[in-house]
């Protein structure tokens, strides 16, 4: 009787992963398909299963980006940054999930985050930064300068120090 109560343990244990296979299937059918909600619902209980299975943190990322990215094409703001940060906790090497926060921090003039978040996902996907960064490095310059344009670098003189202007 003690035997048969191990023999069930472990082809139980067996089949976990067997499950989260089959629910990581299930998932990317969803995500194929666009049923994001059914997507996320699939790999969450995959992930339940096993959580430390990288393949299915991926696919999570990739579905809450994409979820995401659904608010974001409608200006839900603040639900697209929540399904973007989420994407972040299933993989923090997300990089779209990272370019989106950009965006979405771009959008709502914060320039400094727009810049932090559009670093990090060019770092993740070796990549160009994309332009909304070099303008919020824009903005960001004119803040210093208390709203004026960058101030133009002083031409050099004939000795090679700055030229000053005392007009």
């Amino acid at each position: 009787m003690k035997m048969s109560k191990y023999l069930a343990l472990a082809a139980l244990i067996c089949l976990v992963p067997a499950c989260s296979a089959i629910l990581d299937d299930d998932g990317e059918v969803a995500l194929k398909q666009g049923r994001l909600d059914d997507a996320a619902r699939q790999v969450r209980a995959a992930l339940a299963d096993d959580p430390g299975n990288l393949q299915l943190r991926e696919l999570a990322a990739e579905i809450f980006t994409r979820r995401g990215e659904d608010y974001f094409q409608r200006r839900e703001m603040i639900a697209a940054a929540k399904e973007f940060h989420t994407a972040i906790e299933y993989d923090s090497m997300f990089g779209p999930a990272y370019d989106y926060l950009g965006m979405v921090a771009y959008w709502n003039h914060d320039w400094q985050n727009a810049v932090d978040y559009g670093n990090r996902a060019s770092e993740l996907e070796s990549r160009p930064d994309p332009p909304y960064v070099q303008q919020a490095k824009q903005e960001l310059e004119k803040i210093k300068n208390g709203g004026l344009p960058p101030k133009p670098a002083a031409q050099p003189t004939k000795a090679g120090q700055a030229a000053s202007s005392s007009n």
